[in-house]
C-alpha cells in the first residue's frame, strides 16, 4: 500500500519542494510506530498568459456610455445635484486652466460625458445618479466606471452601491484632475429582482468636489468566448478592439513582455493607434509594410494591469470616405516571456455613411457688357465635382440661384452651352440634358434660368459624377441689358438623390460697363437742279443713346470726290437752335466736304439741327450725292445715317436777259440823252436764280443777281470813263 502512495498539486504556482514524512503503527498495546521521509521536488512549469477581450457579459445599464447625448435610462435627484451632458470639459481652477477632460468612450470630443455639479446641502451625500435593473440570484456581476475630479479642491469620494449595499468606495486623486481613474468592484446578488444602482459622493462639503464620470457598467457573469465585436461607422470617432475591462491574466506573472494585435485583413483607409499615452513601461510600433496586414506591436517589462490599460486603449478607425464594409479582423495575444496566451479575436464591423458632393475651384468672373450682350458665356471651366461613394446622382439635382445680398435682375439669363452630342459633350435642347447623347436630366419646370430666375436641373441615373461634372463646366450666363448691374452672385448645390448635399459653392459675376454708340437714323428724298435754291437734306432724324443722354459732336459728310462747287448750311431753324444749344458750327469745307458741328448739347437739339441741314450745289456734273452723318457721345461714333441727294446738272440754256431800262437821264435837260451822272442804274429780266454780266463798249461793267422770279435785282453799275 505505501509504495502505491502519491502525491499531486493543483496550484500554478507550487513551491519547488516538501518533505514527506510516512508513520506507521503496529497497533499493538505498546503503540510501536515507525516513520520514514522523503523530499519531494516539484518543478514549476510555466503558465501562459490568458486573455479575454470581453472579460464580463454585455452592460446591464441603459445609456452608460451616455452616448445618446441624454441622461435617458437615468434619474438624477432633483435640488441635490445637477447632472449635465457634455462633449468635452475645461477645468476652471488656475492650476489647471489648460486641462481638458473629453469623453472617455470615444476618447475624442465628439463623445459624451457627465459632468455632475454637487451643488446639494452641506451634509448630503445624495443619491446623485440611480438606475433599476433585474440581476439573478446567486450571479456575481461586475461594477465599474471611469471618474475624475473637476475642481482640484475637495476630493470626492464616489460611493457606487446596489440596493444600499457598498460595492466601491473610493476617493479620487486631486493630483490627477483631468484624468480618467477606474473604479471597479462585484457585486453577488443574493435573490432574482429588481436591484438600483445608486451613485453618491461622500464627501458632503457642499462645494468644490464635483467630477465626472462616464462608462457606468454593470455586467453579468464572463463570456465563455474571448472575443469582441464592436462597429465603426464611417466619419465618426475610432472604436476600441476590446472591451474596457479586458482581462489579462498570468497566474504565476505578475509582468507580461509584450502584446501584438494584427489586423488581418487591412483595407485602404484602415488605421490602429491608441489613446492618450500608453502606461509606464510600455512602448508601441505600428508596422504597415506588409500589403493587407497592420501589425502593432506593444513592448516592455510592464505589469500585466498595465497591459491590459494598454489594450483596452487600442482604437481602430477607417479614413477613407468610401470603407469597404468587409468586417475586419484582428488577432490579439500576449507574451510574458516564456510562452504566448491564447488568440483572441476582434471583429470590426463598418458601417459607411453617405457622403455629400463636394465642388471646388469655382472662381469668381468678369465679363465685358458686350461680350454677355452678344449671347452666353461660360463662367467657369475650371470647376470640379467630386463624390467618392455615388456611381450616379438619379433623384438629385444641380441647383444654380441667386444669393439674397447680391440678386438678379430680370436680365440676367442662366443657361448651358450645347456642345453637342458626341462623346463627353454636353447637349442641350429644349428642357432635356444629354451627355454622350444620352439624357442625364432635365429642366426643372419654373427654374429655367431665364428672365433672373434660378436653373434647376433633376438628375435621374445616367447622371454619373463626370456626367455632372462636364455640366457645371458648361453653365453660362448672359445679359441684353445696355446699363448692366455691375454684379450678381450665384449659388451652385448639388444633391445626390441619397440625403448628400454639397457645401454651397459661389461665383459673383461682374460686368465691366462699356459706352454704348449711339444710333442715328436720317430720313429724306431730296432732288437738287443745279444752281437751284439750296434743299434740306433729311427733314427727320432720330438719334437714340442707350447709356447718354448728350452728343458732344456731329459731322455731316458729302462723300462724292466731285464736291468743290457743293455747299452745306443750316437753315433758320437750325441755325437757331444751334444758337441756343450753344453748339458751334464750323462752316462746310469743300476740301473734305465736312459740315462740323461740336458742343454737348441733348439728343433732341442735335436732332433739329440736322433736320435742318441744306445742300446746294453749281457743279455741273451730273451725280447724285451721298450726304451721311454721323453723331459722338463723347466715347463713341455712331452708325453712319447717309440720305442721296438726287441731282440734275443744269443742260439747258438760260433764257436771253432783257434790259427794260437804264437810269433816267440827268443834267441840264432830263431827255437830252447827255447825263451829268455817269453810274447807271440796270433793271429786267433774265434766268431765275443766274448772274448776269454787263457789257458796256465790250467793257465789263459787273455783275446782275437774278431772283428767282426772273427780276434782276437793282444794281448801280458805273462805266470807266
Amino acid at each position: 500500500m505505501i509504495e502505491n502512495l502519491t502525491y499531486a498539486n493543483s496550484s500554478d504556482t507550487p513551491a519547488p519542494a516538501r518533505t514527506i514524512q510516512v508513520t506507521i503503527n503496529d497497533g499493538g498495546a505498546e503503540n510501536a510506530t515507525a516513520s520514514a521521509s522523503t523530499v519531494m521536488n516539484v518543478t514549476p512549469v510555466n503558465d501562459p498568459p490568458t486573455l479575454d477581450l470581453m472579460s464580463v457579459g454585455a452592460n446591464l445599464l441603459v445609456n452608460g456610455s451616455f452616448e445618446t447625448g441624454t441622461l435617458a435610462g437615468w434619474t438624477s435627484q432633483s435640488g441635490l445635484t445637477n447632472a449635465s451632458v457634455v462633449s468635452s470639459v475645461t477645468h476652471p481652477d488656475s492650476s489647471f486652466a489648460t486641462v481638458t477632460t473629453v469623453d472617455h468612450t470615444t476618447g475624442g470630443a465628439t463623445g459624451h460625458l457627465v459632468q455632475i455639479d454637487t451643488g446639494y446641502p452641506v451634509g448630503t451625500t445624495g443619491p446623485l445618479l440611480q438606475q433599476t435593473v433585474t440581476l439573478q440570484a446567486g450571479q456575481t456581476y461586475s461594477v465599474g466606471a471611469w471618474a475624475t475630479p473637476y475642481y482640484p479642491a475637495a476630493a470626492p469620494i464616489i460611493r457606487i452601491e446596489i440596493n444600499g449595499v457598498p460595492v466601491i468606495t473610493q476617493t479620487l486623486s486631486l493630483l490627477q484632475t483631468g484624468t480618467w481613474q477606474q473604479l471597479a468592484g462585484t457585486f453577488t446578488a443574493p435573490t432574482t429582482g429588481s436591484y438600483t444602482l445608486t451613485i453618491r459622493d461622500l464627501n458632503p462639503v457642499g462645494g468644490g468636489n464635483d467630477f465626472l464620470i462616464d462608462d457606468i457598467s454593470l455586467r453579468g457573469p464572463a463570456d465563455a468566448v474571448t472575443s469582441f465585436g464592436n462597429t465603426f461607422t464611417e466619419g465618426g470617432p475610432a472604436v476600441s478592439i476590446a472591451d474596457p475591462s479586458v482581462l489579462v491574466t498570468d497566474p504565476d506573472d505578475t509582468h507580461l513582455e509584450s502584446a501584438t494585435i494584427v489586423l488581418t485583413n487591412a483595407l485602404p483607409g484602415d488605421l490602429l493607434s491608441y489613446v492618450g499615452t500608453l502606461p509606464g513601461g510600455i512602448n508601441a510600433v505600428i508596422d504597415t509594410g506588409v500589403s493587407g496586414i497592420v501589425t502593432v506591436t506593444l513592448s516592455g517589462h510592464a505589469t500585466v494591469g498595465n497591459y491590459r490599460t494598454a489594450l483596452a486603449a487600442m482604437r481602430y478607425e477607417n479614413t477613407s470616405d468610401a470603407p469597404p464594409v468587409t468586417p475586419r479582423v484582428l488577432q490579439i495575444r500576449v507574451f510574458d516571456g516564456d510562452a504566448y496566451s491564447n488568440t483572441a479575436i476582434s471583429t470590426i464591423q463598418v458601417v459607411p455613411t453617405n457622403d455629400p458632393p463636394s465642388l471646388l475651384d469655382l472662381n469668381n468672373v468678369t465679363f465685358t457688357e458686350s461680350a454677355v450682350n452678344a449671347g452666353p458665356q461660360l463662367i467657369d471651366t475650371a470647376v470640379t465635382l467630386t463624390d467618392p461613394d455615388s456611381a450616379n446622382f438619379a433623384g438629385g439635382a444641380l441647383t444654380i440661384s441667386y444669393t439674397a445680398g447680391d440678386p438678379s435682375t430680370s436680365n440676367d439669363q442662366l443657361s448651358l452651352h450645347d456642345q453637342g452630342t458626341g462623346p463627353g459633350q454636353i447637349g442641350f435642347s429644349g428642357t432635356a440634358v444629354t451627355y454622350g447623347g444620352i439624357v442625364i436630366g432635365t429642366v426643372h419646370a419654373g427654374s429655367d434660368g431665364t428672365n433672373g430666375s434660378g436653373l434647376i436641373i433633376d438628375f435621374n441615373s445616367n447622371a454619373t459624377p463626370g456626367a455632372v461634372d462636364a455640366l457645371i463646366q458648361n453653365l453660362t450666363y448672359a445679359n441684353g441689358d445696355n446699363t448692366p448691374d455691375p454684379t450678381r452672385t450665384i449659388s451652385i448645390v448639388v444633391t445626390d438623390g441619397v440625403g448628400g448635399t454639397s457645401a454651397a459653392a459661389t461665383s459673383q459675376i461682374t460686368i465691366t460697363a462699356e459706352n454704348d454708340p449711339p444710333v442715328i437714323v436720317a430720313t429724306g428724298s431730296p432732288t437738287y437742279t443745279q444752281n437751284r435754291p439750296e434743299v434740306v437734306v433729311a427733314p427727320t432724324v432720330s438719334i437714340t443713346d442707350t447709356d447718354n443722354t448728350n452728343i458732344t459732336s456731329a459731322t455731316v459728310t458729302i462723300s462724292n470726290t466731285d464736291r468743290t462747287h457743293d455747299l452745306l448750311t443750316l437753315n433758320a431753324t437750325a441755325q437757331a437752335a444751334a444758337s441756343s444749344a450753344g453748339i458751334t458750327i464750323t462752316s462746310y469745307n469743300p476740301a473734305t466736304g465736312v459740315l462740323v458741328l461740336s458742343g454737348s448739347a441733348t439728343l433732341a437739339d442735335y436732332q433739329t439741327i440736322l433736320a435742318g441741314v441744306q445742300f446746294g450745289s453749281s457743279s455741273g456734273v451730273p451725280t447724285d450725292r451721298t450726304i451721311s452723318f454721323v453723331v459722338n457721345d463723347g466715347t463713341d461714333s455712331s452708325n453712319v445715317a447717309s440720305v442721296t441727294v438726287d441731282y440734275t446738272a443744269d443742260t439747258i440754256a438760260p433764257n436771253k436777259p432783257v434790259i427794260s431800262a437804264i437810269s433816267n437821264d440827268t443834267g441840264v435837260s432830263s431827255n437830252d440823252g447827255i447825263t451829268s451822272d455817269h453810274t447807271l442804274t440796270i433793271s429786267g429780266t433774265a434766268e431765275p436764280n443766274s448772274t448776269l454780266e454787263l457789257f458796256l463798249d465790250g467793257v465789263s461793267l459787273g455783275t446782275v443777281a437774278v431772283d428767282g422770279d426772273g427780276n434782276m435785282l437793282t444794281q448801280r453799275l458805273t462805266p470807266a470813263l
